[in-house]
C-alpha cells in the first residue's frame, strides 16, 4: 500500500493571497495547477451565451476519484510531485 500524499506538499498546489487571508490553511483554500479550466462560452437559452472566465479547480475537487475523468489526480494522487527535496522519499514510497 502506498503512503498517503497530501496536496499541501505537492508542487502543483498553491494559494492565492486572497484565499490565504480568507481561509488560512483550510482544505478549500488550495488550488491545483494541473486542473486548469480555460475560458469558454457557456450557452444560456434565456439570456444568451456568456463567457466563463478561466480558473483553477481546488485541490479538493481535483482529488475526487472519478473513473470518467482521466485529467484529475484522484484519491491516489496520480500527479503528485514533492514541493521540497524532503518529499523525495515520500514520492519514492508513493510510486513503488
Amino acid at each position: 500500500m502506498s503512503e498517503q500524499v497530501l496536496c499541501k506538499d505537492c508542487k502543483h498546489s498553491f494559494r492565492k493571497f486572497v484565499d490565504w487571508m480568507a481561509h488560512g490553511s483550510a482544505s478549500f483554500a488550495y488550488s491545483c495547477r494541473k486542473s486548469y479550466k480555460p475560458e469558454h462560452m457557456e450557452p444560456d437559452l434565456v439570456l444568451g451565451s456568456r463567457k466563463v472566465a478561466a480558473k483553477y479547480e481546488s485541490c479538493g475537487v481535483a482529488r475526487i476519484g472519478r473513473p470518467d475523468r482521466d485529467d484529475r489526480c484522484g484519491e491516489l494522487g496520480k500527479f503528485w510531485e514533492p514541493k521540497h527535496k524532503v518529499g523525495l522519499f515520500t514520492l519514492i514510497k508513493h510510486v513503488s
